[in-house]
């Protein structure tokens, strides 16, 4: 996606906030959970923050719920989890990068780039997202 520039203008916002017990519950619960939701890419990098693995799980949900709102939908129609990955850049900020039909619905709708925040507190995590079209 582009770089902010003056000719972007906001098509959307979207935020989300989770309880991490929740996201913990579920992983436990129902291991396939993991690959229905978050990429390979993704569940790599939150096994590797093996103290605060639940939190980064549930900070990466709360970024895609973020993610789908800011682009107008919901998850299930033209938005899908697993087409939407929460990397982060060299100085570790949260990136997103988006495929499949998630990524053809976003270039219907003109969107160049989709800024992302996430905070977490041991208990919840909370997103907001941007998307932003020319």
């Amino acid at each position: 996606m582009s770089q902010w520039n003056d000719k972007l203008n906001i098509f959307n916002i979207g935020t989300d906030l989770i309880e991490v017990k929740r996201i913990k519950r579920i992983i436990e619960r129902y291991p396939g959970f993991l690959n229905k939701i978050y990429t390979e890419l993704e569940q790599n990098y939150c096994i590797k923050k093996n103290k605060v693995l639940y939190e980064c799980f549930a900070s990466r949900f709360a970024a895609k719920e973020a993610v789908a709102k800011s682009l107008g939908q919901g998850i299930g129609k033209n938005i899908f989890f697993r087409e939407i990955n929460i990397g982060n850049d060299k100085e570790g900020k949260p990136v997103v990068s988006l495929s499949g039909r998630t990524l053809s619905y976003a270039k219907k709708q003109n969107i160049k780039d989709i800024r992302l925040t996430i905070s977490s507190a041991r208990e919840y995590c909370i997103a907001f997202a941007v998307s932003l079209c020319e």
